[in-house]
């Protein structure tokens, strides 16, 4: 028997037909083993991503937590014309807390300041028209 690409197919369909929407706990004691495993190692991975994510980029979960609007408790109270009114130290620190941090581990990966980039190319402008180097 000679195996054609449809044969090949079909082959591959019957054996998804067989297991699909068979859970995994109906696939015996060696089946729950494996999707116990599987599931541990997701977590671990979801976990050592969070943390690299965090050692990257300090305050980012914050960040991300602000940009969805998310506050601590007990940080704002809401004023009977509808406004939100957030304590002046909390906003402040959402503002401020760990922009040094942030600058400084962005500056290690190589990402820029809007001065920093104004400041190379004015210097390739300069360098273009031969006078790199010169005080202005």
């Amino acid at each position: 028997m000679k195996l054609t690409k449809q044969k090949l197919d079909q082959i591959i369909r019957d054996v998804l037909n067989e297991h699909r929407g068979v859970p995994m706990k109906d696939r015996g004691i060696k089946g729950q083993q494996i999707a116990r495993k599987r599931d541990d190692e997701n977590a671990m991975r979801t976990r050592a991503e969070k943390e690299r994510k965090e050692k990257v980029f300090p305050g980012m979960r914050e960040l991300r937590s602000l940009s969805r609007g998310v506050i601590a408790e007990n940080e704002m109270v809401d004023d009977e014309d509808g406004y939100i009114k957030i304590k002046k130290d909390a906003f402040h620190r959402l503002l401020t807390e760990q922009n040094e941090q942030l600058r400084a581990k962005c500056s290690q990966m190589g990402m820029k300041s809007m001065k920093e980039w104004l400041n190379i190319t004015n210097a390739f402008a300069d360098a273009g028209k031969g006078k790199f180097g010169e005080e202005k």
